[in-house]
């Protein structure tokens, strides 16, 4: 909603004034909508992961773009395929051991640009919130915001749902 507002605004030329910092927990902000956000606020913009259930998991830096440096201190991140599941290591009162979070994503070990060495997390969305176009391919909220990022002017959007199943198409103007 963020990036669709800043989209409206950078359209009308308007600029979001006085903004230091943007922290966006809670949903996947891709390459494109960062730098989207960055540049309406003139504000540096990071991600945070975190859940209900496990607290803060990973925080961006300015250098990691849309990756995470994982807490490795209080929490072990780790893929089962493609899945995230993570363990807390430090909430002795309520310990949560391999939690599914049911989200998809990425880890990558070594040092960032920012010179901090260790593992980073990239959340591409939820498990069961993608889009499948013909071939099959799938398409996180990541890769939705960078297609719809993509195209100059939309014509339309269609959304086709059915039991089980929601299909988007996508058709350019012009």
């Amino acid at each position: 909603i963020l990036c669709a507002m800043a989209r409206q605004a950078a359209l009308k030329g308007l600029e979001f004034p006085g903004v230091e910092s943007v922290l966006c927990v809670g949903n996947v902000l891709s390459s494109s909508g960062k730098a989207l956000l960055e540049n309406s606020f003139k504000a540096k913009v990071f991600n945070l992961y975190a859940s209900t259930e496990l607290g803060y998991v990973g925080l961006g830096c300015p250098r990691s773009g849309v990756w995470t440096h994982v807490d490795e201190e209080n929490y072990l991140a780790e893929l089962d395929g493609e899945e995230v599941i993570v363990t807390d290591l430090s909430n002795y009162h309520m310990p949560v051991i391999r939690y599914r979070t049911g989200d998809i994503g990425e880890l990558v070990s070594g040092l960032c640009g920012c010179g901090r060495e260790g593992l980073r997390l990239r959340i591409k969305g939820r498990k069961k919130d993608f889009f499948e176009n013909a071939a099959r391919e799938r398409f996180y909220a990541c890769d939705l915001d960078e297609f719809l990022a993509s195209e100059k002017e939309l014509f339309t959007i269609q959304l086709a749902m059915r039991p089980g199943s929601l299909g988007l198409r996508v058709r350019p103007g012009g």
